[in-house]
């Protein structure tokens, strides 16, 4: 059997996003950043040590006045280097800011992030 690599089994096109973000865990704030994302899920960048399975509730404030909310679980985590998520659900403005992301150019996702204001990722132990 041939072992496909990430990017093969991706089913969603990323973008590549890089974007500061506070990582909320047991109510105490940590930085980190949201190295890329998509429809089907994100990477975040972190120090903190999070579970495979563990709850993810992701937050976008997008001026002027876009919610950007997607929920869903860790599926991969590297031991203090960050974790993937796997979405479950997003609202539609999560899916659009997605969308806006992948039509543009990179030299122009920088200005279009620079309007995300107070991004928020809250991890919730997975229940045994």
């Amino acid at each position: 059997m041939i072992e496909q690599s990430g990017a093969e089994r991706r089913v969603h096109p990323r973008a590549t996003v890089r974007l500061p973000v506070t990582v909320m865990v047991d109510r105490r704030p940590v930085p980190g950043e949201l190295i890329n994302i998509s429809c089907g899920g994100l990477l975040f960048q972190t120090r903190i040590d999070v579970a495979t399975k563990d709850a993810i509730e992701v937050t976008l404030s997008v001026a002027p006045d876009r919610q950007c909310k997607g929920a869903g679980a860790v599926v991969r985590s590297g031991r203090g280097l960050g974790f993937g998520v796997e979405f479950s659900t997003m609202n539609e403005a999560m899916s659009e800011f997605v969308d806006d992301l992948l039509t543009l150019r990179d030299d122009l996702r920088s200005d279009f992030l620079s309007r995300v204001v107070n991004p928020m990722v809250v991890v919730s132990a997975a229940e045994a």
